[in-house]
């Protein structure tokens, strides 16, 4: 089965092109239809996806659109970032590395629970005092599996991520303007030094941002697992190269910050709150997808820091390449 992420615009384009009844996109999409079906497509929905389609004033249009997710979604959902990063974490201080192919099945589930960082196969069975057969158990499961992929629960999911949606956009906005301040800021002092050369810039803001975001965690750590990071810090030490390469090992850290580093540092680039947007899916979609559909912009950026070839994945502007590649 393979992944497909698509941008919510590609989203917005294939209901365009239903409703209009655009030849193409009708075999499109009975093309997907077929390829999900049978088990060959699946297209996970993030929390991103309902968040911008939730945000949709016309009440037709946005329930179309979230019809059509549903559908070809097939209860198939990526989970959101923050859930997707403690996973990354934990994997890495344990293994003083990440093999990200082996993660898809937690980042990516048959659920829709997971767009919230939830997951139905946690659910806490209880029974009362009489014995349940193995076989009565697994029947509930089933139909708790079957139910966690429902019309139901996606509506609910849908609500719970239409809470405080413009002010998290806003939120994260005003995140980046302190940070890119701050960059600038920092930029220009290290400028200063005789050593200063622009290859190392990127190496020394993600070594500044990695202790920013997980000095406290590592802190926290088990003695004995704080002797793994231990260890790779000291193997840091010794070379530089091998330094960035521990940290670019967690795929969505290494991802968000590749380009994040790129609003920071293109003053030409105007950035809008809606860019936090794609940059909180880029992070999941690229490692984890293997075909990720979206925007110009972003999809340069990612070609060009090859960070496709790095994780194995498509990355492509165009909705009808599915059946025209």
């Amino acid at each position: 089965m393979k992944y497909i992420y698509l941008d919510q615009n590609k989203w917005i384009e294939l209901a365009k092109g239903l409703k209009e009844r655009n030849p193409i996109y009708i075999s499109l999409y009975e093309t997907i239809v077929k390829n999900v079906k049978d088990g060959v497509w699946a297209f996970p929905l993030s929390s991103i996806h309902i968040s911008e389609a939730m945000k949709r004033r016309n009440e037709i249009s946005r329930k179309q659109l979230l019809d059509l997710m549903f559908s070809v979604s097939n209860g198939y959902a990526i989970c959101d970032y923050i859930t997707a990063d403690n996973i990354e974490f934990n994997t890495w201080i344990n293994n003083k590395a990440v093999n990200y192919s082996q993660l898809k099945g937690e980042i990516i589930k048959h659920d829709w629970a997971a767009i919230i960082g939830l997951s139905t196969e946690n659910a806490d069975i209880k029974f009362s005092e009489r014995p349940c057969l193995s076989d009565e158990l697994d029947k509930i499961k089933q139909i708790i599996k079957k139910l966690s992929c429902g019309r139901e629960i996606f509506d609910l999911i849908c609500n719970v991520v239409n809470d405080n949606i413009e002010e998290d956009e806003a939120f994260y906005y005003r995140c980046y303007e302190e940070g890119r301040k701050s960059f600038l800021s920092w930029k220009n002092e290290i400028k200063s030094l005789e050593e200063y050369k622009d290859k190392h810039l990127y190496p020394a803001y993600l070594s500044n941002v990695f202790f920013e975001v997980y000095k406290e965690r590592i802190t926290n750590l088990s003695p004995r697992i704080r002797i793994n990071i231990t260890e790779l810090f000291e193997e840091n030490s010794k070379n530089k190269t091998t330094a960035i390469a521990n940290l670019e090992a967690l795929p969505g850290f290494n991802v968000h910050n590749r380009l994040i580093f790129e609003l920071y540092n293109n003053p030409d680039k105007k950035v809008h709150e809606h860019d936090f947007n794609d940059l909180a899916y880029l992070r999941i979609a690229i490692p984890y997808c293997d075909i990720v559909i979206g925007e110009n912009y972003w999809c340069d950026r990612v070609r060009n820091y090859s960070l496709d070839k790095k994780y194995n994945t498509i990355v492509n502007t165009k909705l009808l390449s599915l059946i025209s590649d």
